[in-house]
Order: structure tokens, then C-alpha cells, then sequence
């Protein structure tokens, strides 16, 4: 009997920053900035899922973002174990020499409408990042994109239509087909299903779930729905404010959050659990989310956390490691997981 081998990291983010300029003056001075990411840290492995959740406004898609290299972070590396096995930062590289990069880290955007060129058509849309990359053209490139169509369920005629004529599902799926062209390691997936019917968004969870399988795609999973990350994910990171407050084990995550944001995030969501309706007690957080650009002091949660002390308001916690494996940024983790399950 062989002992299967731990996955290995694909992708390490370590102390990632991302700043905004919110206003300039005379001579292009910036007066003031937004933090949309801060110090914002962990791994994805090969072949995993790994979700990250929070409300709207916490930093998830420009975390996304500077992974792919659309933004170029103001702070910290972001390191990806090339083929060769050596692991790279991206943030300090060219254009040019970011190039190889892309191929193996795609991502699938949230709006299947507004993501696709309406002027260029299905091989076109598909066919440019093969282009681009491979330099492919012709009848090879043609069969490619045939080939991806028929991969993600569609018909390889569709290959000549435009965006317009398909529903949001279709076009939903022609962007998995585009992100998977160049045959990726890691896709980052916002939101990709969020602006489908239910029905639609298990068919499109189902085919993710598959391709993951047969290709060992890793996914970094972006997503508000707790009900589609507790079905998805491996791992799940969860962000307030810009920061990284918990992060574990899908399963531990979800049966015994550590973090009061995380339990009133999950005391919100849906349970599948038949007769659990009515037996937990929902947590209704008081005031807004933290202003990114008069973020309070101490711990960015404590105006709104029904656990927080005096020290909460001068002294922000770090994300510290748990006995479970997870980590969690708060100085009361240990009595907050005592909380009963019926409170949670």
C-alpha cells in the first residue's frame, strides 16, 4: 500500500497589500489612499478549492485581481511554483516577463454578459488567449476551440455565433472555455456564478467540479453564497475589511467558526441540514462595515462584535494558528469557540 503524497503549494501569498488613491492634488500628490487588501496572507495547493468569502466590499475581488496580475499590488509577493518547481513572485515582473504566467493562471469573471466582447465572435472570444500565446491560427486553432466547447457542453458549432444569442449559463460556459484554453494550473473564479438561476448555477458547479478532476485545475473561489462554498470548497478564507480574519478546513469552518464575524456570516446562511430551520439563532451585526479609508483602530471588528473588550479597540490581532490547523485573527478565539452551537 503507497502512502499518497501531501499536495504541494502551488501559490503563496504573503503579506499581500493593495492601495488605492482616493484623491490627488496639485502635480498628481496623492492626499489620500483606500487599503482594499492589507496583510493579507496564505496558500493555495494543487488541485484544491480554496473560497474566499465576506461581504461586499471586503477586498475579495481585488485580491483576485492582483493574483491574476490586473492590478499590481502596493505591498507583499505573491509567489507561484512554476513547472520547473521553483517558486517566482509575480508582483515585481514585467509584462514580458509575466507573460508565461497567464497561461497558468486564468480567471472566469462574475457577469457572463458584460465579459464577453459582443463584436467578436465564440472562436474569436476562446481562440485569442490561444493566439496570443501559442500563436496558433487557422484550422488548428479552429479544432481547439471546438474541442473546448464540446468540453464545457456545447456544441462546437456554436464556435461561429456571437454572444448575444445565448443565455447566461451558455455564456457562462464559454468563459470556462476561454479560461481553460491554455490549459491552466490555477483559475481564479469571481463570483461565476452569482448572476445565474439556481438551476443553472449547479449545472455550471457540477461541470468546475468535473474539469478539477480530470485536469487537477486548482481553484481560488470567490463567492458571497455560503451554500455553493460549503458544496465547492476544500478550504475557507474569511475576509473583513480588507484583512484576513479566519481560514480553514471547509468542514471545521462551518460545524465551528472561531471568529465572531465568521459565526455571523455562517448564523445568516441557509442550513441543508432537514429540521435545523428555527434551531439556530441568528446573529444581526450592528452599524456598517468598516469604513476602508477611516478604518478604526485596534481590531477593524471590534464596533460591531458582540465579544469585544477594551483590548479589541487598541490592538489589532494577528492571524494566529489554532490546535485544528486553521487560523484566525482574534484575541478571544479559544472562548469564543466554546460558544454554544445552538448561539452560532
Amino acid at each position: 500500500m503507497t502512502v499518497q503524497e501531501e499536495p504541494q503549494d502551488l501559490l503563496r501569498v504573503r503579506n499581500l497589500s493593495m492601495s488605492f488613491a482616493l484623491s490627488k492634488g496639485f502635480l498628481g500628490r496623492v492626499h489620500s489612499t483606500v487599503d482594499a487588501n492589507a496583510d493579507v496572507s496564505f496558500t493555495v495547493k494543487e488541485s484544491e478549492t480554496l473560497s474566499v468569502v465576506g461581504e461586499s466590499g471586503c477586498g475579495k475581488t481585488t485580491l483576485g485581481r492582483c493574483i491574476v496580475g490586473m492590478y499590481r499590488p502596493t505591498g507583499g509577493s505573491v509567489e507561484f511554483r512554476g513547472e520547473d518547481g521553483r517558486f517566482v513572485d509575480l508582483v515585481p515582473l514585467s509584462t514580458a516577463e509575466m507573460k508565461p504566467y497567464r497561461s497558468q493562471i486564468r480567471m472566469i469573471f462574475q457577469d457572463p454578459f458584460s465579459s464577453l466582447n459582443p463584436r467578436m465572435s465564440v472562436l474569436e472570444l476562446i481562440g485569442e488567449p490561444l493566439r496570443i500565446q501559442r500563436g496558433m491560427s487557422g484550422r488548428p486553432l479552429e479544432d481547439r476551440v471546438v474541442e473546448l466547447l464540446e468540453r464545457v457542453g456545447l456544441p462546437g458549432s456554436y464556435a461561429q455565433r456571437y454572444p448575444h444569442a445565448f443565455s447566461g449559463g451558455e455564456r457562462q460556459r464559454i468563459g470556462i472555455a476561454r479560461a481553460l484554453a491554455l490549459n491552466p494550473r490555477l483559475v481564479v473564479a469571481d463570483e461565476c456564478v452569482s448572476a445565474l438561476d439556481v438551476s443553472i448555477q449547479a449545472q455550471v458547479l457540477n461541470l468546475l467540479g468535473e474539469i478539477q478532476k480530470e485536469f487537477g485545475i486548482a481553484y481560488l473561489f470567490i463567492s458571497h453564497d455560503l451554500t455553493v462554498v460549503r458544496h465547492i470548497s476544500d478550504r475557507v478564507a474569511v475576509m473583513y475589511a480588507g484583512t484576513l480574519v479566519e481560514l480553514a478546513d471547509v468542514k471545521a469552518l462551518f460545524d465551528r467558526p472561531m471568529h465572531p464575524y465568521t459565526q455571523a456570516l455562517l448564523s445568516a446562511a441557509p442550513r441543508p441540514v432537514p429540521g435545523a430551520r428555527g434551531k439556530s439563532r441568528r446573529i444581526r451585526l450592528e452599524g456598517e462595515v468598516a469604513d476602508l479609508a477611516n478604518k478604526p483602530s485596534g481590531c477593524l471588528f471590534h464596533p460591531r462584535c458582540r465579544h469585544a473588550r477594551d483590548r479589541c479597540k487598541v490592538d489589532a490581532p494577528a492571524l494566529r494558528a489554532m490546535p485544528d490547523g486553521r487560523t484566525v485573527a482574534c484575541h478571544f478565539a479559544e472562548e469564543i469557540a466554546q460558544t454554544p452551537a445552538s448561539d452560532v
